[in-house]
């Protein structure tokens, strides 16, 4: 069996949302993300601006939005080299959260006692009351019961309780 090829030509028609793949034809696209059809070609959406001087370490596990049910909310960013604050452009601010992995897994929720951000990582967990970080223990305040928080590496929500999934377990 010999190699054939074909051209695909460029989505210069613009994006076709309202057919469905059969009855596309050339010169449209199905997904049409950071493109610009002109006339004969297509050109990448020009432009962007660095948000933040986040850590030294440029790997980042992602960005962990806070939001309370009032007021501004907060932008943090998860790197090997820890947590930072990068609500406001410019130079990330230090959260004193360190870590050695920039996994992070996170979810906001909302008790009767606040809002918060929940941040599971390849070590205890931490949460953020909207002012200040807490490293979660079964001797912290709050605490964490029921579960070695070392071993704590996803987190949901079901039923208005934070569920947990564990390392070598399947409670």
């Amino acid at each position: 069996m010999s190699a054939s090829s074909i051209t695909i030509p460029a989505p210069t028609k613009g994006w076709n949302a309202s057919t469905s793949n059969v009855g596309t034809g050339d010169g449209y696209a199905l997904v049409m993300d950071n493109v610009i059809p002109m006339e004969d070609v297509v050109e990448f959406r020009s432009g962007c601006s660095w948000h933040t001087t986040a850590a030294t370490n440029p790997r980042s596990a992602g960005l962990l939005p806070y939001h309370p049910i009032s007021g501004s909310g907060k932008l943090f960013l998860a790197s090997d080299a820890g947590l930072f604050d990068i609500t406001t452009p410019g130079t990330a601010v230090n959260t004193g959260v360190t870590w050695t992995h920039s996994y992070a897994d996170s979810l906001n929720f909302t008790t009767a006692g606040g809002n918060f951000l929940f941040v599971v990582r390849n070590s205890n967990p931490v949460i953020f009351n909207g002012t200040a970080w807490t490293v979660l223990t079964s001797t912290s305040s709050p605490a964490l019961t029921g579960v070695t928080a070392s071993t704590i590496r996803a987190v949901s929500i079901l039923k208005n309780r934070l569920c947990f999934c564990v390392v070598a377990s399947l409670s």
